[in-house]
């Protein structure tokens, strides 16, 4: 492609605060005698806190103070790991933040609060709904200093760190670590890293697809947001239209059948894989990458020839 140099350069050109190890580590894993698939571990991008949500910190973080903000105000679940990532590396970067919480309409334990989030230096306030969670957290970010972060901490300049991280999994399958994926496999909730890793899979032209496992409900993880999402960053990058078809050409399927009941719900499909895949390498959580690695696991009895990689976005430790 053409212009890919210039849009690679205007990448560079964007301020980012170093907070992850990277490259994260690649690993080849047995499905059964006959098949193996990869995995690209970016639970392993931090210490203090791994998972997909560094990536998208190391941008969100200096972008916020370059507008003269102080105070990050997210929203979560009582248990989201978006909430917890940000509470737990902000204070590096100088910045308070305000978690504003609710409990998920299915969870078995929807009074309690990650205790990790409580003991954090944010500010956290409960709320009993998604809607009154959203309008508190609405009404805070008009504070003096205050920035709404969006679900999942998915906007443009966000979603710079995951093209980034499509460029680094190329880099690494030069450098003879891993073969070139044909699909890659990730969960998918409100955009970010699927929005990334398709720019980044048309900007080297990649042969390879992406099968996107939705995790929560589809008015938050629909095509429609997505295409929102790719049009938004392309431009901010400056680059031609056609490459955000080219990017949605990568998109293999928005699949939905692992879904279950919808965010943070657990599905039958995702309880079964995480007992069978799960293991000290490859660390499952129950309601986001589980449900992605089921997916996989029916694809891959489908298409056993194919050289899959999945993309874990969990933390490590976070179960």
């Amino acid at each position: 492609m053409g212009d890919a140099s210039s849009v690679l350069r205007t990448l560079d050109s964007f301020p980012r605060m170093r907070l992850g190890q990277f490259p994260t580590p690649v690993l080849k894993q047995q499905f059964n005698e006959r098949t193996s698939f990869w995995v690209k571990n970016d639970g392993a991008s931090s210490k203090i806190y791994g998972g997909n949500k560094v990536r998208k910190l190391e941008y969100l973080f200096p972008f916020v103070k370059g507008v003269n903000k102080t105070r990050l105000v997210i929203i979560g679940g009582n248990m989201s790991h978006t909430t917890l990532a940000c509470a737990l590396h902000a204070p590096s970067a100088g910045l308070d933040v305000t978690a504003v919480v609710y409990p998920p309409p299915e969870s078995k334990n929807s009074g309690e609060v990650d205790p990790r989030l409580l003991k954090s230096e944010a500010e956290v306030i409960k709320r009993g709904s998604y809607l009154t969670t959203m309008i508190t957290a609405k009404l805070l970010a008009r504070r003096s200093g205050s920035f709404f972060v969006p679900l999942g901490i998915s906007m443009p300049i966000t979603t710079l760190g995951h093209i980034k991280a499509g460029l680094e999994l190329y880099e690494q399958v030069k450098a003879g670590l891993l073969p070139e994926p044909e699909v890659i496999c990730i969960a998918h909730a409100s955009g970010g890293t699927l929005a990334g890793l398709l720019i980044a899979l048309a900007l080297i032209d990649s042969k390879c697809g992406i099968l996107a496992v939705q995790t929560v409900e589809k008015i938050i993880s629909g095509k429609r947001r997505l295409k929102v999402l790719l049009k938004n960053t392309i431009n901010i990058l400056g680059a031609p239209e056609y490459l955000n078809r080219s990017a949605l050409s990568r998109l293999i399927l928005l699949e939905d059948r692992y879904l279950g009941k919808g965010y943070f719900s657990r599905s039958r499909e995702a309880d079964l894989v995480q007992k069978r895949i799960s293991n000290e390498s490859v660390k499952l959580d129950p309601v986001f990458t589980a449900k992605a690695m089921a997916a996989m696991v029916y694809a891959m009895e489908e298409s056993p020839d194919k050289n899959y990689l999945f993309w874990n976005t969990h933390n490590d430790g976070a179960q």
